[in-house]
């Protein structure tokens, strides 16, 4: 099972409450208590008011709440927790990877191939060192009849992480074709 850190950010003003309730809902999805987190998360998402906390509340709690439908494998509930994040008509606001990772590998497990590899190839725009994402996209290649393209993925992300250390700050090598960004939406 994929490891997932769990971050509860700083919200700044936000009503003592809430702040409480972040930090419990963290802690039943650390403690692996997924039922409990998803309860937790719902339970904020159906009590935001909009106009009155910061709208990366919203984002944060849809993203938790999906990858924690994921972690119990229910893969349709958390494509529906992200849906608001990602579809055509969201916001534009730049997601934290971890919301288009979480849809991809939905998206992966329900057999949509072509929707998880955008979103695989998206949560890579965003983190290109996101070794989940490229595995993920690999394996969407190869079951979409593209075995070549997982060899490339895989290659790529093996340059990405040279012998004997981290790559040095904004050097990236070349990057193949399926990883590329997808095409905008907008």
């Amino acid at each position: 099972m994929a490891a997932f850190t769990v971050n509860v950010p700083i919200l700044l003003g936000q009503v003592p409450d809430l702040q409480g309730d972040l930090k419990a809902a963290a802690t039943a999805e650390g403690s692996g208590h997924y039922e409990e987190a998803a309860a937790l998360y719902e339970k904020l998402l159906s009590g935001i008011d909009s106009s009155k906390v910061d709208p990366w509340v919203g984002v944060h709690v849809r993203t938790r709440l999906a990858t924690v439908y994921y972690l119990l494998h229910r893969y349709r509930e958390s494509v529906e927790a992200v849906a608001p994040l990602t579809s055509k008509n969201a916001p534009a606001v730049q997601l934290p990877a971890q919301a288009w990772l979480v849809q991809g590998l939905d998206q992966l497990e329900l057999g949509q191939l072509s929707q998880a590899m955008d979103s695989l190839r998206r949560t890579l725009a965003v983190n290109p060192d996101s070794g989940t994402a490229r595995l993920a996209l690999g394996d969407a290649l190869e079951r979409s009849g593209r075995p070549f393209g997982r060899r490339r993925v895989v290659q790529a992300g093996s340059r990405l992480q040279p012998p004997g250390g981290p790559n040095l700050p904004g050097i990236h090598p070349e990057v193949p074709d399926e990883l590329g960004p997808p095409a905008t939406r907008r």
